[in-house]
């Protein structure tokens, strides 16, 4: 028996997509639909709801009958929100069209056919070193595909450098123009005050010439 629900999940999925192959794959699922009840996790459950929908579109006429007791089942489900949706969308996809089914659930899977083991070493380093980015997407180096793009930027970035250039000579020229502003009324006010130092020193001869006259008198 298979108890870890990871492994469980692992077995459902290979019975989803290989079933056609495996002869006894319709008994093993109706032995898992009939512990539906009693299946904790969640993620069995949606994998076993998977597995037997793909394997219904394969082999409908083993499928047929267990099939519609799990997505009742499933429908009715109230301890996960996603298995009864999912339990949802399967019912309402086969009751539109199963052809349609068929071709979204079972549509072929593409294999491929260079692996990066088998890549040159300069291809190899670089995937790996940035392997969680659209890199493995692309299944080339990001050099590769963002420079381009980019570069499609350029007329907007230059566009752009040019406005804060012209911004910033703007400030500059405000700034200049304050600063000699300034400069001009320091200047007439230093200027201000020495006539008026002058004025002041013409007034105290004045007053020593009138004193000196009078003693003079006297």
């Amino acid at each position: 028996a298979v108890d870890e629900p990871a492994a469980r999940c692992s077995l459902l999925w290979m019975l989803g997509e290989h079933g056609e192959q495996i002869g006894e794959a319709p008994y093993v699922l109706e032995q898992m639909i009939g512990e539906y009840e009693d299946e904790p996790s969640a993620a069995v459950r949606l994998e076993l709801l998977s597995a037997t929908v793909k394997l219904l579109l394969k082999r409908p006429a083993e499928m047929q009958a267990m099939a519609g007791r799990l997505l009742e089942a499933a429908t009715a489900d109230t301890r996960s929100t996603e298995v009864h949706d999912r339990a949802i969308f399967y019912y309402r996809l086969l009751q539109h069209d199963v052809s349609a089914a068929k071709r979204v659930l079972t549509a072929p899977v593409q294999l491929p056919d260079v692996f990066v083991e088998e890549r040159a070493s300069e291809w190899q380093d670089k995937l790996f070193e940035e392997f969680n980015s659209l890199t493995v997407i692309y299944g080339m180096p990001s050099d590769r595909f963002v420079k381009p793009a980019l570069s499609a930027n350029a007329p907007a970035r230059k566009v752009a450098d040019e406005m804060a250039s012209a911004s910033g000579r703007a400030a500059r020229a405000q700034a200049g123009a304050a600063a000699q502003g300034n400069g001009s009324c320091t200047g007439r006010a230093a200027d201000g005050m020495g006539h008026a130092e002058e004025a002041a020193e013409e007034e105290e001869g004045e007053d020593e010439d009138e004193e000196e006259g009078e003693e003079e008198s006297d």
